[in-house]
């Protein structure tokens, strides 16, 4: 295996990270630009694409209900981006 070398000190956990109350907050941001494209006029344009959109909004209704959930349980960061979520 080989060596890889970091230059400096390393500031990727505090990229790394997102709490609930941020997780939130994006969420909301991109299900409203979502929705928004939906009831366009590119929508009806461009129907797969609105399809995608859709799907994306449900995925993301999904994940904000779970991040509201730990916030009402009191919980701040819990996981690293790109990592798998343990849920009870």
């Amino acid at each position: 295996m080989s060596e890889i070398r970091i230059l400096g000190e390393s500031d990727w956990e505090d990229e790394d990270l997102l709490t609930h109350d941020e997780a939130v907050e994006r969420l909301r941001e991109e299900i409203e630009t979502e929705q928004a494209f939906l009831e366009s006029a590119a929508a009806r344009e461009r129907p797969l694409a609105a399809a995608r959109s859709r799907v994306r909004i449900e995925a993301m209704r999904t994940r904000l209900a779970a991040s509201e959930r730990a916030l009402a349980d009191g919980f701040g960061v819990v996981r690293k981006i790109g990592h798998a979520a343990t849920s009870p």
